[in-house]
C-alpha cells in the first residue's frame, strides 16, 4: 500500500496547481472581495489550511482504501478507484471560500463516501463483496450534488471546480453505462477480501489473483489463509461474515435497487498443510447461472 498511498499523497499539490490559474497579479476572491494571489494561486494563509484540508482527505482515503484491500482485491485498479474517491473532497477544497465551509462539507463529502461503502461492503452484502461500481457510482451522484449546493449556497462558483465535477459526472456516467450494457458483470473480478473479510481477523497470506475462462462466465481465485484454526474453524468465521451457504448471490446497493445483476460466487475451503488453509472461491455471471438453470 505504500506505493499507491505515495501516488495517491501527491495528489492535492497537483490539484492545486492544475486548478489555480490565477497569475500573481490577479485579484479575484469568491465573495467579490480583491485579494493578491500567490503560493500556486492561493493566498499563504488559505494555503495553510487548505492544505491541511487536503491532507485530511487524503489520510482518509489511503485508510479507507488499506481497510477495504482496494490494492490486494484490485490491483493497479486501486489507484482510479483512489481519484474517483477523492475528486468531490479534494475540488471542494479548491473551491471552498472559507474555512469554515471548507471542512463542514468537506466532513460531509468524506461522510457519503464512507457510508456508501459501508452500505454496499456491510449492510447489503451477505457474503461476496459487490464490485466497486456498486459504492463508487452512488457516492459519486451524491457528492457532485452536494459539491453544486455548496459552491451555490457559498457563492464560490469556480468553473475549474465546474469542470472537475462534470469530469467525474461523465467518468462515473460512463463506467456505470459500461457496466449496466454488460449487466453489472463487465470486467469481473473476485475480491481476495471474500475469503477474509476485514472484520474476520483472517490473515492472508497469498492473495493469488482472478483467472477467468475465454468467454468471461467463470471465474475463480485461490486465497491462503495464514492461520491456526481449523478448515472447520474457518468455515465458521465466514459464516459468521455471511457466506450461510457455499453459494451466495452478489448483493449490494444497486442490486437492491435492481439496476444490476452481479451473478454468484462460490467458496470451497481445504487445508494442504500445517498453519495455511486455502480457499478457493467460483464466480458466476448472471447470464452462465440462468444457463445452468435452463440446461
Amino acid at each position: 500500500m505504500s506505493e499507491a498511498g505515495w501516488i495517491i499523497g501527491s495528489l492535492p499539490a497537483g490539484v492545486l496547481v492544475i486548478f489555480s490559474r490565477a497569475g500573481p497579479d490577479e485579484e479575484i476572491h469568491p465573495w467579490g472581495t480583491a485579494w493578491r494571489w500567490s503560493t500556486l494561486g492561493f493566498r499563504s494563509d488559505a494555503m495553510t489550511w487548505r492544505t491541511r484540508l487536503l491532507a485530511v482527505d487524503v489520510v482518509v482515503v489511503v485508510a479507507l482504501a488499506a481497510g477495504d484491500s482496494w490494492l490486494v482485491d484490485h490491483g493497479p485498479c486501486a489507484l482510479p478507484l483512489a481519484i474517483i474517491a477523492l475528486i468531490p473532497a479534494v475540488t471542494w477544497g479548491v473551491a471552498a471560500p472559507t474555512p469554515a465551509w471548507a471542512w463542514s462539507v468537506s466532513a460531509l463529502l468524506l461522510g457519503v463516501l464512507l457510508a456508501s461503502v459501508w452500505v454496499s461492503r456491510v449492510y447489503l452484502s451477505h457474503g461476496p463483496a459487490a464490485p466497486p461500481i456498486d459504492w463508487a457510482l452512488p457516492s459519486a451522484t451524491v457528492s457532485i450534488v452536494v459539491c453544486t449546493l455548496a459552491m451555490m449556497i457559498s457563492r464560490s462558483w469556480r468553473w475549474n471546480p465546474v469542470m472537475a465535477l462534470a469530469a467525474l459526472a461523465v467518468t462515473a456516467g460512463c463506467w456505470g453505462l459500461l457496466q449496466r450494457v454488460y449487466e453489472g458483470e463487465c470486467c469481473m473480478s473476485i475480491p481476495a477480501s471474500d475469503a477474509a473479510p476485514a472484520t474476520s481477523a483472517l490473515d492472508i497470506a497469498d492473495a493469488g489473483h482472478t483467472e477467468c475462462g475465454q468467454d468471461g462466465g467463470l471465474c475463480d481465485r485461490v486465497v491462503a489463509i495464514r492461520t491456526t484454526l481449523t478448515t472447520a474453524e474457518v468455515r465458521k468465521v465466514l459464516r459468521s461474515h455471511g457466506w450461510s451457504e457455499d453459494c451466495r448471490p452478489v448483493t449490494g446497493t444497486l442490486s437492491n435497487l435492481g439496476w444490476y445483476r452481479y451473478g454468484s460466487r462460490c467458496i470451497s475451503i481445504e487445508s494442504r498443510q500445517p498453519g495455511t488453509v486455502k480457499v478457493s472461491l467460483l464466480a458466476k455471471a448472471d447470464w452462465w447461472s440462468r444457463l445452468e438453470r435452463e440446461l
